[in-house]
């Protein structure tokens, strides 16, 4: 369960404006308890006038005063002994610590526990503790007239902790409480390594505090690329945020050159970060890694305008899912209405795809649907900006430095039609060809690495060889427990050989590698030699490519402008870097077993002087 947790917060926030209200609201405490061994298994829930009367009028008074201790102090008294010794801890961090913990102490591995937040309104946990575990069969829920359900169950035979948990509807919650004391106001700010201080509206804060985006402080950015790279520990999580903020600096120096009346700038502006924003919700454990065990996207049950229901899933139908069939949709909905923006919106621009009824994002007569998208995902979007800065920075590499500020300094709007397009001043050319080659030269020195590359093989093959020991689930309110925790934990409980290796870091090492411009190689004539000297391997090609628009289907949405003249150019017709680097690279590795790297490099000069 994620949520907002008082004086715990993950992000280095400052400031945020708001007075405390007079009459705070306290909607319902739940406590599950074991007493004792062999004794009842029991739920205590309260209303809130229920609550006064055991607790009093102290505990309603705490809230309004953001006094965590003394909130602390009357749940206790109202739980009595049976809460002695219970554990605390923070939904962000230790959510997978404590349960794992749990597991382990009872043997179980299928446990697990399901929260069901409401679904339409916002809410938040105050406070929980572990209290015990409940027993085969136990079920307990508290609902309210917000049709608001947390639901105990373990349907599989083991037992699972027990929870207690304070809610709070967040819109009566005062903002000081939300985002700490002391606030000197104006909006949110979050530190940043990379783009300093980055200021966030409050309809992003109730974005980011949903647990479906705090479900990504769980997902590192690079999959094992920590492996080859130890600072590599970056998460999915602080991206959505830079992204976030870069898209918001392109868009405001592409508005700066447009007459947009300022509601429809606002509107515009909020509709492409809070996109940017949730672009990445759908990512799996290890990020792509796991995509190869992604269930049927007919699964999702998605609209159809979002995508085909034949083949597999992938990350961006998770996104859309969530954004959609989620409480993270009921937020949205509520907190958007007035600007005429809504969760399938949101989707629309992540997914390119457009929804029936089509998308109200037009002035003077021009769809600004295209600029918008190309900002959101295209040749020179904010995804890649930002993950390009913050991978270099995180991994210690160079390659993936670019001039932002040069190239958002020549970002114009371009109208073709009744169309409005990105376009690039023709002086910002070769910043974008720097760009693409940061890309292209991040892609060979980091993302396909070759310790990370044999890491992710080794992973496909524990998905082969123990189909459904980890899966990813369809259901929304399952997804939330699908991270990089779950599955390690999943990885260190299971025999799977390869999952003992992926846990012990004992990877298979890399015999050789070469390029399709490199000569006298051939991989199947390797794996014959390995395989004559009885050398357990296995072989991986990888592709990069310096963009995804080489196959002469489309081309990216992205022009240069001769602002004299104001002639467009398509960008691929412009820069000769896509004639250059035309077609992908093909990079053939070979792995060995760590204690056969010997006879493995017998076998391979041995085959190198028989060719010879």
């Amino acid at each position: 369960m994620h949520g907002c947790h008082l004086g715990q917060r993950g992000d280095h926030r400052e400031g945020r404006g708001g007075n405390p209200a007079g009459d705070q609201q306290l909607l319902g405490l739940v406590l599950v308890e074991r007493e004792s061994e062999g004794q009842r298994t029991g739920a205590s829930v309260g209303n809130p006038q229920d609550l006064e009367q055991r607790a009093g009028r102290h505990l309603a008074a705490a809230v309004t005063g953001n006094r965590l201790a003394e909130i602390d102090h009357h749940v206790r008294r109202v739980a009595g002994q049976r809460l002695k010794g219970g554990e605390r801890f923070s939904p962000h961090r230790q959510r997978h610590r404590d349960l794992l913990a749990v597991r382990q102490g009872t043997g179980q591995r299928c446990c697990d526990v399901k929260h069901v937040l409401p679904r339409r309104s916002s809410w938040v946990v105050l406070q929980r503790v572990v209290v015990g575990v409940v027993k085969e069969g136990d079920e307990h829920a508290w609902e309210s007239g917000e049709n608001a359900t947390t639901v105990y169950r373990q349907p599989r035979g083991a037992l699972h902790v027990a929870l207690r948990l304070l809610l709070v509807r967040e819109s009566l919650l005062p903002s000081r409480i939300l985002f700490g004391v002391g606030s000197s106001g104006g909006p949110m700010r979050i530190r940043d390594p990379i783009h300093g201080t980055l200021p966030v509206s409050d309809d992003e804060a109730a974005v980011v505090d949903n647990p479906y985006y705090q479900r990504l402080r769980h997902v590192r950015q690079l999959g094992f690329g920590d492996l080859a790279f130890p600072g590599a520990t970056h998460t999915r999580h602080a991206h959505g945020l830079g992204a976030m903020h870069v898209v918001g600096r392109l868009f405001d120096g592409i508005s700066a050159r447009a007459e947009l009346p300022e509601a429809t700038r606002a509107r515009f502006r909020s509709a492409v970060r809070l996109a940017t924003l949730c672009h990445d919700l759908g990512h799996m454990p290890l990020s792509h890694a796991s995509e190869r065990i992604a269930p049927e996207r007919a699964r999702l049950q998605l609209p159809a305008w979002v995508a085909e229901p034949s083949g597999q899933a992938t990350h961006e139908d998770f996104t859309a899912q969530l954004l959609l069939k989620s409480s993270l949709a009921d937020l949205l909905r509520t907190r958007l209405k007035s600007s005429g923006l809504g969760p399938e919106a949101l989707a629309a621009l992540v997914s390119g795809r457009t929804p029936p009824g089509g998308l109200d994002f037009s002035h003077g007569g021009a769809d600004w649907t295209p600029l918008l998208r190309s900002l959101v995902s295209g040749e020179l979007d904010a995804d890649r900006m930002d993950y390009l800065l913050r991978d270099s920075f995180y991994t210690g590499v160079n390659y993936g430095r670019f001039d932002l500020d040069w190239l958002i300094q020549n970002l114009h709007p371009a109208r073709l039609g009744d169309r409005m397009e990105l376009a690039l001043s023709r002086s910002a050319a070769f910043a974008f060809e720097d760009f693409l080659l940061s890309r292209y030269h991040m892609f060979l020195s980091v993302y396909l690495h070759h310790t990370a590359v044999a890491f992710d093989w080794m992973l496909a093959a524990f998905y082969r060889e123990s189909r459904g020991e980890f899966e990813i689930p369809t259901d929304p309110v399952d997804f939330l427990y699908c991270d990089d925790v779950a599955l390690m934990h999943t990885l260190r409980q299971s025999s799977n050989r390869w999952a003992k290796r992926i846990v012990s870091r004992a990877g298979f090492k890399l015999l050789a590698q070469f390029t399709e411009r490199d000569e006298g190689y051939d991989l199947g004539a390797l794996a014959q030699a390995l395989d004559r000297a009885s050398v357990e391997h296995f072989e991986v090609e990888s592709e990069s490519a310096l963009s995804k628009y080489f196959d002469g289907t489309a081309g990216p949405s992205l022009y240069i402008l001769d602002e004299s003249s104001g002639r467009l150019t398509p960008v691929a017709r412009y820069t000769p870097l896509y004639q250059r680097y035309a077609g992908a690279v093909r990079l053939s590795r070979a792995y060995v077993r760590p204690d056969q790297l010997l006879a493995a490099r017998a076998a391979l000069a041995e085959e190198a002087k028989e060719e010879g």
